[in-house]
């Protein structure tokens, strides 16, 4: 029985280098993001004259900015877009976060066709580990304050992965009211809603019968390299003499602050934090003979595995 469990914790150990070896997190990545429209008379009411969507609009971020929300007020920038399809407050305060270094870009891409049956695609995003939420918007034209959205849809997931590596994912949207005008119909008159409520689903209000009106869509393309990582490419760590019989050494460690070792089963065997180090030694005398893996991990929390032979 100790055997097996043994082995299972060999397997186990084993399956974890490999994705480490071949998953290493990115720092900075592409996205496709596209919105495709399903509105219709049946689902969302008698349509208005000339149906379409104003452009699509968002940002990436992080947790300390939020542009929309379920239940929260509506912005000056949420307002004029569910309103009247303008952008020009919500750029403001995007470019407000971006300045603060809680966003990193405006997005906008345009629909076409012009129509209630149509689409925006926002192609090769960037997308930084530090702002990695996703915000867009735009209106239901023409209505009172009628939009669609995502709000703060982070693009990593709960192991700090980037997600839609594998396939693309769907995001069902539905019709959001901001609150702010109280019209209850797609040609309705300016009825300002005083005091403002804050943003809800429509749902079944409107003619609306609780169905979707659209999905978006996320694919991921790759990593992107970047400065940081093209001068850490050039000097990549190297760990010698490889077999060892005592002293290891491991060189250009600039962009990495720990080292640890591990046996085949997945025991810690030694572990060693440190800033602005170059090269780092350390003795392995001590350590039974046999196959070891050596852990290497930077500040951004990615991790570089090697094997390493001491006899």
């Amino acid at each position: 029985m100790k055997i097996k469990i043994l082995l299972s914790k060999k397997t186990l150990f084993i399956a974890f280098v490999l994705l480490s070896l071949s998953g290493l997190s990115q720092n900075v990545v592409s996205y496709d993001i596209s919105f495709t429209s399903t509105w219709n008379a049946t689902d969302h009411g008698n349509l208005p004259n000339s149906p379409h969507w104003s452009d699509l609009v968002g940002t990436t971020h992080n947790n300390d900015a939020r542009f929309w929300q379920l239940g929260m007020l509506a912005t000056e920038g949420i307002k004029n877009i569910a309103e009247e399809g303008s952008n020009t407050n919500f750029e403001t305060e995007v470019n407000a976060s971006i300045n603060k270094g809680d966003a990193t870009q405006y997005l906008e891409a345009f629909f076409s066709p012009f129509a209630a049956i149509s689409s925006a695609t926002l192609s090769n995003i960037e997308v930084h580990r530090d702002n990695p939420l996703l915000t867009l918007a735009s209106m239901i034209a023409p209505s009172p304050d009628w939009f669609i959205g995502i709000d703060s849809f982070s693009l990593l997931d709960n192991q700090g992965n980037w997600i839609a590596q594998e396939n693309s994912i769907s995001i069902d949207l539905f019709p959001m009211d901001s609150g702010t005008d109280s019209g209850a119909s797609y040609n309705a008159n300016n009825s300002p809603t005083t005091p403002a409520v804050t943003i809800a689903n429509i749902g079944t209000q409107y003619g609306f019968n609780g169905s979707k009106i659209g999905t978006l869509t996320i694919s991921y393309n790759g990593a992107i390299l970047g400065t940081e990582d093209e001068l850490a490419n050039q000097k990549t760590p190297s760990i010698f003499p490889n077999p060892t019989k005592d002293i290891l050494t491991i060189e250009n460690l600039s962009n990495y602050n720990s080292i640890e070792m591990y046996n085949l089963i997945g025991q810690q065997q030694f572990k060693k934090r440190f800033n602005n180090v170059v090269s780092y030694s350390f003795n392995t005398s001590s350590y039974n003979n046999g196959l070891y893996f050596i852990k290497l991990t930077d500040k951004h929390n990615n991790s570089k595995i090697s094997k390493v032979l001491l006899q």
